[in-house]
Formats: structure tokens, sequence, C-alpha cells
């Protein structure tokens, strides 16, 4: 009798076991191979800015220059902007916000916003420029190159518009040399504007070129993070099938008379197993 139900509890407590295993590996072989597609998704992210990294490596030193030149150039642009058109900025939000302590904020705010909208308009219009398949699916899309010529007139036009307003509330025609100052800041707002978005291409390329620098690392500790989870969830699915295997193997030599009905290894985890052991399905017990 005793024989008996320590045989039965010995049954019972390995068909938990195996079944605690195989629940186990069943659940850790997604996020195996989930790893192993993160892991080839940073592989191949990593050798096509590696490439783009190449592409800058022979470029000349006066052309690395004009790259480092583009953000204070853009600097420049931003504060040419906000002397030239603060009067319209200022105008427009104190009207729309009254004088609170917000309106300061938004003068500063909305040139930096105008560029950003250049720069935006600018290079999708590159893009589709570039691609004709896209614009073949979108032929609207032809409209935005008209669009990029008018959106150099809209600093120059606010200039302009102001100084007219300034002019007329004092009932009088500006003075020649007054007239040749508005004329002059008319076009030094046209010329900052349109050295934005006629200049995109270098613009991009530039970005482009400090980007592919600094990519590169973020994307190998990536690389490496998933590489390393790749190793440990299979090691994970290949200890415990290091575990169930003896087990199951010391049950059916035990018990042969009396085989275990256990859940079956999912799909993945079966291939997960195959992979740890190197061997073919069908030795996958």
């Amino acid at each position: 009798m005793f024989s008996q139900d320590s045989d039965s509890q010995y049954q019972e407590n390995i068909q938990a076991q195996l079944i605690e295993r195989i629940q186990a590996i069943n659940k850790k072989a997604p996020e195996y191979f989930n790893a192993v597609k993160q892991a080839k998704k940073c592989e191949s992210d990593l050798e096509e800015k590696q490439k783009i990294r190449k592409q800058f490596q022979d470029i000349s030193p006066q052309q690395k220059l004009f790259y480092f030149l583009i953000p204070p150039l853009l600097l420049c642009v931003y504060i040419i902007n906000l002397l030239l058109i603060s009067d319209a900025t200022e105008y427009l939000v104190r009207r729309r916000f009254g004088d609170t302590q917000w309106s300061n904020l938004f003068v500063l705010i909305v040139p930096l916003v105008l560029i950003f909208f250049e720069i935006f308009l600018a290079a999708f219009n590159l893009y589709v420029q570039e691609n004709a398949a896209f614009r073949k699916q979108y032929p609207a899309a032809k409209s935005l190159q008209f669009l990029v010529h008018l959106i150099v007139l809209v600093t120059p036009i606010l200039l302009f518009a102001t100084k007219f307003a300034e002019y007329a509330t004092k009932n009088r025609l500006p003075y020649p040399h007054e007239a040749l100052l508005i004329l002059a800041l008319t076009f030094l707002a046209w010329i900052t504007d349109a050295a934005v978005v006629y200049g995109i291409k270098f613009i991009t390329q530039a970005m482009i070129f400090f980007s592919s620098g600094l990519t590169p690392k973020r994307t190998e500790k990536k690389s490496v993070y998933w590489s390393n989870q790749t190793r440990k969830e299979l090691q994970f699915i290949g200890d415990d099938y290091e575990t169930y295997k003896p087990n199951l193997q010391e049950y059916d030599k035990r018990y042969p008379e009396d085989p275990l009905i256990l859940p079956p290894f999912s799909q993945e985890a079966k291939q997960a197993i195959v992979i740890y052991l190197g061997c073919d399905p069908k030795d996958v017990l």
C-alpha cells in the first residue's frame, strides 16, 4: 500500500514538473524568436547605416566644413527672422492671446515654427521630386513645388505689410532712405528663407552626415543587447529542456505501462529546441 502511494505521489510530482517545464518552454519560445527578429533588424539597420557612413568618409574637408556650418546658418536664419517679423508676430500673438506672460514666448516660437515648416515642406518636396513612384501614386503631390516657391514669400510679405501699416498710422509715405531700408530688409527676409528652402538638399545631407556618426553607436548597443537576449532566451529554453528530457525518460523507463498525458510543445518551442540541440525535429521528445 505504501509503495503504491509512494509511486502515485512520484507520478503526480513528475507530471507536475514536466508540465511546468513544457509551459515554461512554450512561454519562452515566442520571446526567443522576438529577440531573434529584433537582433536581425538591428543588424540590418546597422549595415544600412554603416553604408551611409562610408559615403561620407571620402568627402573633402571643405564639404565637411560646409556641413558643420549648417547649424549656425539655421540659427542665423532664426535670429534674422525673429528680428524682421517680431512686430508682425507680436501683433498677431497679442491680438489672439492678449498681453500675457505667454505672449513673449509665442513671439519667440513663431519664427522657429516657420523655419521648421519650411524645412519640412522643402524636404518633402525634394522627396517627391526624386521619387517617381510616389509621384505616380499621389499626383497631387506635384503641387508641393508651387507651395515651396510660395513659402519663401511669407516672411517678406509679413515684413512689408508691417512696415506699410506703420507708415499708414503716421499718415505719410516713407522717406527715400526709409524705403530703401524696407526694400533691403524685404530682400534679406527672402534670401534667408530661400537659403533654407532651396538649399534643402544640402541641409538634409548635413543632417544625415551628423546622424551617421551617432546612430550606428546606438544601433550597435541595441544589436549587442538583442544578440545577448537571443542567447539568454535560448539558454533558458535549453536548460528547461535538459531538465525535462531526462525526467521524462526516467519516468517512461520506470512506468512503461502507464504513459503520461502531457500538453504538447508549441511549434515555436519545437523550433527553438531543435536550434538549441542542433538535432532533427523528430528527436524532440
